[in-house]
């Protein structure tokens, strides 16, 4: 629809523009927010790696950091101290600092790895405290740093990264077991088939629960999926489940 009149005009610039509407009517929440590898990119430059290359190192500021990390003395995600801008000395990443960076001024230090829900919930603050004009330049920001952070990461899946549990034939078996004795039950007339059945779905959907835990404790050995996942750029638990324990049941 083409808006001809002049009141339909005014009406699509004041009250239909994009940048009037980031926040959804019925909850409140941000409609615009950043997804996928923007998520990636960020929660990328943000998280940390212990081993990584100039950790433990100490600078008199943030612009001293970001120079050393420019000059290859520290990796963008080794822990290091630093000096913020009150003169206080924190413990962080060169990372964060250059998130910190596109931030407005009126959103506190970000020290910590920024994931999707941490993302939607700055959008929020930044509705309300810059308005949807500076929102947007912000937003714009963020999404050019989550891309460029994406490339840099060179995060990828390879069928490798999904490694089945040495406990799962064990879980497997278990439930198997269990299924064969109530079969005898049912045969010797102790329970009825729709007992039978219930217990069956119940004994299946323990196992499934069981091995759901298992790959959550093991999830951190996933390579690119975990961080993809941890994220919430794209995939959960229940996906990488299916992969690497079994479909569940149907």
């Amino acid at each position: 629809h083409v808006p001809l009149s002049r009141i339909a005009v005014l009406e699509a610039r004041r009250l239909m523009m994009s940048t009037f509407n980031m926040l959804a009517p019925s909850s409140g929440e941000p409609i615009v927010t950043p997804s996928l590898d923007m998520v990636l990119g960020c929660y990328y430059m943000t998280s940390v790696d212990p081993h990584g290359h100039g950790t433990g190192g100490s600078f008199s500021n943030f612009e001293d950091a970001a120079l050393a990390h420019e000059v290859g003395a520290v990796a963008l995600r080794s822990i290091i101290n630093c000096r913020d801008n009150e003169g206080e000395w924190i413990e962080t990443t060169v990372g964060r600092i250059l998130f910190n960076d596109v931030l407005p001024d009126s959103i506190p230090f970000q020290n910590h790895a920024v994931e999707r829900n941490r993302l939607k919930e700055l959008t929020g603050q930044f509705f309300v405290l810059e308005g949807p004009q500076g929102a947007a330049i912000v937003l714009d920001k963020i999404k050019t740093l989550g891309f460029k952070n994406a490339s840099k990461s060179g995060v990828s899946i390879a069928i490798n990264d999904v490694k089945v549990s040495t406990q799962k034939p064990k879980i497997v078996a278990k439930a198997e077991k269990s299924v064969m004795r109530l079969d005898e039950q049912y045969l010797d007339g102790l329970i009825t088939e729709e007992e039978k059945y219930n217990a069956t779905v119940r004994i299946w959907t323990d196992a499934n629960d069981d091995l759901t835990q298992v790959i959550t404790e093991d999830l951190p050995n996933y390579g690119g999926i975990y961080m993809m996942a941890n994220s919430g750029a794209k995939g959960n638990i229940a996906q990488i489940k299916q992969m690497a324990g079994m479909r569940g049941l149907m």
